[in-house]
């Protein structure tokens, strides 16, 4: 997913003004489309946190929280997918 994607998804679950479960897990799936995470896109979701977090249930930010400290790192030799 590229990250204008993500950003749609993003602005979409701030709509109401409150991210939920569903969506932050809404979010991770897009992220992890192919089964790789670029860097790209682990650095969106960890500027998403940054500003949105007040705006997010505890387990919503909890879940991406996770997402983005969990997500393996780059293969040797690799700087792009994470």
């Amino acid at each position: 997913m590229t990250v204008a994607a993500l950003r749609r998804l993003e602005n979409a679950a701030l709509s109401n003004n409150l991210v939920t479960e569903l969506e932050a897990r809404e979010l991770i799936d897009a992220a992890n489309d192919g089964g790789l995470v670029t860097a790209a896109e682990k650095a969106e979701i960890r500027a998403f946190l940054a500003r949105s977090s007040m705006q997010m249930q505890p387990v919503a930010r909890d879940l991406l929280t996770q997402f983005v400290s969990a997500t393996p790192p780059p293969p040797p030799g690799s700087n792009e997918v994470i």
